[in-house]
């Protein structure tokens, strides 16, 4: 029984052989529900094992007690186990550890992913990433809270999914022929710290998974690099200047009611304007009205100039026609009376001041 008084499966008990040399060589691919639980039996593949977690192709991992909570003001580490609940700011970071174990024989990998339903919730996980073959441990992963609310994870709550696949044979010429005796006698300690060369097909040699205990959370962030958020730093922005903005609640109502008033003053000022704006309109009208007028009066008056010009000029032309018919009148014909002859200065004088008598008369 652990201290959440949850009591645990017996972990049973497996060979070392298992790990390295597949127990089930014909099947391959992707594995069910059935291969799942064999695997738990030959190699303790998760641990602790609960029937009720176990999925057609996959199994339900849970949250662990280890976790790195990313604040404004640095890393909170937290135990999950004795604080039931943790809560995950807006647009926040966590990284958390599985509550399950899992351990992987070198012909297998894995890969785990958000649940849906957590997904659903905002929490993103990302594309699930592999776990190579020979892990043994718990995993951890960040999950972010890309929503602008507060998230919260509970100890044991269900968390993500983890799938099981197989791979090619592992040291298939290492293993090739030897007998049980034998397989029992290798010193696979060796083997896993890599001291001795496993060959696989045409004698290549097969790498494995170096041995790697759990390590604090903290060990597995990238040293000198920041791995806060982002969006969570904008989101507290935000969240700052929305109560910078309620603290100056009065201050802003107050601006905003004295531009309304000024907004009113300028309305009224060109409402004014658009009402003495027809009064122009009107003022404009006559004006155009009296241009029109004299520029009609001054077209008037040139024509007539021109008129009486050509009315001079044609007295004058007629006046001499007369004399030249008097002239050969008295050369051809008996004598007449003689004609009072009037001089042209005469005609002229006379011609002006009827022009001017009529240009009086049009400037009336």
């Amino acid at each position: 029984m652990d201290n959440a008084g949850i009591v645990k499966p017996i972990k049973p008990t497996v060979e070392e052989k298992d790990y390295w040399v597949d127990p089930d060589p014909n099947s391959t691919g992707l594995l069910l529900s059935d291969r799942i639980k064999f695997y738990v039996e030959k190699v303790s593949l998760v641990d602790p094992f609960d029937e009720e977690s176990l999925r057609p192709a996959s199994y339900t991992l849970h949250a662990g007690k280890d976790y790195l909570l990313n604040l404004r003001d640095g890393m909170k580490e937290g135990n999950l186990e004795e604080d039931k609940i943790v809560e995950i700011p807006p647009n926040g970071l966590i990284y958390i550890r599985f509550f399950e174990e899992i351990n992987l024989p070198f012909y297998m990998i894995a890969r785990f992913n958000l649940r849906v339903k957590q997904v659903y919730r905002g929490l993103l996980l990302g594309t699930g990433p592999q776990v190579d073959p020979g892990f043994r441990g718990h995993l951890n992963c960040p999950i972010h809270n890309f929503t602008d609310e507060p998230k919260r994870i509970r100890f044991r709550e269900p968390l993500a999914t983890i799938d099981f696949e197989k791979t090619t044979a592992f040291g298939q010429i290492y293993f090739s022929g030897k007998t049980a005796e034998q397989m029992r006698s290798i010193p696979y300690a060796d083997m896993r710290r890599s001291s001795e060369s496993i060959a696989g097909i045409n004698s290549l040699p097969c790498k494995i998974f170096e041995v790697v205990n759990d390590r604090p959370l903290r060990g597995y962030l990238p040293g000198g690099e920041s791995v806060r958020s982002s969006v969570y730093e904008l989101h507290e922005q935000v969240q700052q200047f929305g109560k910078d903005i309620e603290n100056h609640k009065n201050e802003i109502q107050t601006q905003v009611g004295q531009l309304k008033s000024d907004l009113q003053k300028e309305l009224n000022f060109y409402r004014n304007i658009s009402i003495w704006g027809g009064g122009g309109a009107l003022l404009a009208m006559i004006a155009l009205v009296l241009s029109v007028y004299f520029h009609l009066e001054d077209y008037l008056f040139n024509s007539y100039r021109d008129l009486q010009d050509r009315f001079r000029e044609m007295s004058i032309s007629i006046e001499r026609l007369k004399e030249s018919s008097r002239t050969l009148s008295s050369m051809e014909g008996p004598t007449l009376a003689p004609t009072r002859q009037i001089p042209p200065s005469q005609i002229q004088s006379k011609q002006n001041a009827s022009d001017n008598k009529q240009q009086k008369q049009l400037s009336k």
